[in-house]
């Protein structure tokens, strides 16, 4: 997605106004699908992320990182639109760390990413967690741990399983993300 188009996206945030193709955007400050579904949008630099960090400084924003051949990973697409649709107070990108030499970068030496699919959640531009793996129990309970209350549904798309409940996820404390720096290293795991 162009830096333009992250931009114009992020200026109209709470207009709204429609947008091209005819999406409408609403309050929340996600585009919506013409059904009304909030949709997963493709990250392809470090650039772009940075220019999200800006526009959303006070939101949650979840990054799914994928390869093109992770079966996994295909099998996590429904749950992650299911979930961004679900879950309006948050941002939901995804990035193909095998797209592009700029997306490889960022997938491998920023972020750090050696399972997939990794879910990096931030807010305010420093990574507050990350979760690993085609778990949608596991991805969703971690997901609500980095949502404040008030932004939290009271309801669950996934149960969690009692004997599942414990060490699903994988916090860490607040960890500012700046060009050049390393992530991974802070991240329990």
């Amino acid at each position: 997605m162009p830096l333009e188009e992250i931009l114009q996206y992020a200026q109209t945030r709470t207009s709204g106004q429609r947008l091209k193709g005819g999406h409408e955007q609403k309050k929340t400050g996600h585009i919506l699908d013409p059904a009304g579904a909030k949709t997963v949008r493709s990250l392809s630099s470090e650039g772009q992320l940075m220019a999200i960090f800006q526009s959303f400084p006070d939101d949650l924003i979840v990054l799914e990182c994928v390869l093109t051949w992770c079966r996994p990973c295909k099998k996590m697409v429904p749950v992650f639109e299911k979930i961004a649709a679900a879950y309006p107070a948050a941002h939901f990108y995804k990035l193909t760390g095998n797209e592009s030499e700029a997306t490889k970068f960022l997938f491998k030496e920023r972020l750090k990413a050696r399972v997939t699919p990794s879910f990096f959640f931030f807010r305010g531009g420093e990574l507050v967690t990350s979760c690993t793996g085609a778990n949608p129990t596991r991805f969703e309970d971690t997901l609500r741990s980095a949502l404040r209350d008030s932004e939290r549904p009271e309801k669950r798309l996934y149960e969690v399983p009692k004997d599942e409940n414990e060490g699903a996820v994988v916090a860490s404390s607040l960890i500012p993300f700046h060009p050049g720096h390393v992530l991974m290293d802070h991240v329990a795991g």
